[in-house]
């Protein structure tokens, strides 16, 4: 990582800010805090912040401290829940864990194979990052995790390994439902956590990323179907189009797209269910519009 992380001294030395200064520039917007006596320039992107909380915290802990959970997943590439960026997580198999404020550290024991290192800093590996996350986090952000990783290359063997080495840790049981359930195909967040919710709610497990024909004609790739209920679903309003949309089309176009590739569908006879965010916040009502398309598909067919 490449910071330019600003102490207080440097502050003063070269810019002439003493503490006044740092909070008008702070309430400025200029300058953020990223822990005691460290500041950075302000960003607007707390993935970004978190990496600076990282690279101004890590030389201050103790030998042996390895980057974990969330922190870990900054620094691998996955999404994470943004309400947990404020603080730094770590393990820390010399304690006896504990929080403080800006600082969560764990007991636990790592093997050297769990260990890698990133810019520098000592961090769990993937695969574990992965197991941390999924018996740590809520369900949903666990497949998130789980999904992405695969995405990102890791292998099932990998994270079965991973899974291996956590037996006895709390929430393994949960972890190794989390890993059965990951799939690469999965293209985003809410697609992940739309397959968290729909499992636990019991929803019948949708193919991904299916291709629809209609008389030999390629009609539209949808995030998940149902094809024994002739139903298909799409998180967020995502369109998958066979060709990219320029980059200055305007917002009607899109819409007016995505209109008439629905129309398509129910055209070849698919009933269509699209859902966002806020719905993923009422699992129960999302498991029931999805059961009452997959009776209503039927009779529309």
């Amino acid at each position: 990582m490449d910071f330019d992380l600003l102490t207080t001294s440097r502050l003063l030395s070269e810019r002439g800010l003493g503490p006044a200064g740092i909070r008008r520039s702070m309430a400025s917007g200029e300058l953020a805090r990223i822990r005691r006596g460290v500041y950075g320039l302000k960003r607007g992107d707390v993935r970004a912040d978190h990496h600076e909380l990282i690279a101004a915290t890590t030389p201050l802990l103790a030998p042996g401290t390895v980057v974990s959970h969330t922190s870990a997943a900054v620094l691998h590439g996955l999404p994470v829940q943004r309400t947990l960026l404020g603080r730094l997580w770590v393990i820390r198999g010399d304690s006896n864990g504990g929080t403080r404020r800006i600082l969560t550290a764990s007991d636990a024991s790592l093997r050297e194979d769990e260990i890698v290192e990133i810019d520098g800093i000592r961090v769990t590996s993937l695969a574990r990052t992965v197991v941390d996350l999924a018996r740590t986090r809520p369900f949903d952000w666990g497949v998130v995790a789980a999904d992405s990783a695969l995405r990102l290359g890791l292998s099932r063997d990998a994270m079965d390994w991973a899974l291996d080495s956590a037996r006895g840790f709390p929430g393994v049981r949960r972890a190794r439902t989390v890993v059965g359930l990951a799939d690469a195909r999965a293209e985003s967040p809410g697609e992940s956590r739309s397959r968290a919710v729909m499992f636990l709610k019991g929803v019948p497990a949708p193919e991904l990323q299916f291709e629809i024909s209609c008389n030999g004609a390629f009609v539209a790739r949808t995030d998940f179907a149902w094809p024994q209920f002739r139903t298909v679903g799409e998180f967020d309003g995502r369109v998958k189009y066979t060709g990219e949309l320029s980059q200055g089309q305007a917002a009607e176009q899109v819409l007016f797209e995505e209109k008439q590739r629905e129309q398509r569908l129910r055209d070849a006879g698919w009933w269509f269910v699209r859902w966002g965010w806020r719905d993923l916040a009422h699992p129960e009502d999302l498991a029931r519009r999805l059961s009452r398309a997959f009776e209503l598909a039927p009779m529309a067919a």
